[in-house]
């Protein structure tokens, strides 16, 4: 839908929308939820969020992210 739609945005996602798109938690917690995607997948990508963040903190993140699953 349109960002400008009525609804649109945080309001307009359920829980279940969210946890169907975004793993969020510790890292054990993110691992946990990504073991199943290795069975259909043979490769994906992990992205921060960057929708209304500062590219600073897109980019400690995107850190995170890299000292969690690629350190």
């Amino acid at each position: 839908g349109r960002p400008d739609a009525p609804g649109a945005g945080p309001p307009a996602v359920s829980d279940e929308m969210a946890e169907t798109f975004v793993i969020a938690g510790t890292a054990d917690e993110c691992r946990r939820r990504l073991e199943p995607v290795w069975e259909a997948a043979d490769s994906f990508m992990l992205v921060p969020p960057f929708q209304a963040l500062a590219p600073e903190q897109v980019m400690g993140y995107g850190i995170a992210l890299a000292d969690a699953f690629w350190s």
